[in-house]
């Protein structure tokens, strides 16, 4: 396995990590996103899965907008709409945060 923290595992990493079973991770890789070996990493890959996901789910409710909620979080009132579609009262304005970091 690699050892340096700020590398990200190599394809051979992920054929030798024992998660569910051996290869496992790289077998996910390789059948989810159809990468080749060296391309494991490609930013422009990724981005282009995760706006295909987003427009497959927007598509899956398309017949049934309210059964979707989209959300930007930074937008104020996203927590309103997030109780409303939930049908849940709270008295809160904004999301509520756990061990939230000073603001820089």
């Amino acid at each position: 396995m690699t050892e340096n923290k700020n590398i990200p595992p190599t394809s051979d990493d992920l054929k030798n990590i024992d998660y569910i079973n051996k290869g496992y991770l790289y077998q996910v890789q390789k059948a989810v996103y159809k990468v080749e070996d060296h391309e494991f990493y490609n930013k422009s890959i990724w981005i282009q899965h995760y706006h295909s996901h987003n427009n497959d789910v927007k598509n899956y409710f398309k017949y049934r907008p309210k059964d979707l909620l989209v959300l930007n979080i930074e937008e104020k009132q996203s927590y309103k709409k997030l109780c409303n579609f939930l049908n849940v009262i709270s008295d809160k304005i904004d999301f509520p945060w756990e061990n939230k970091t000073s603001e820089i």
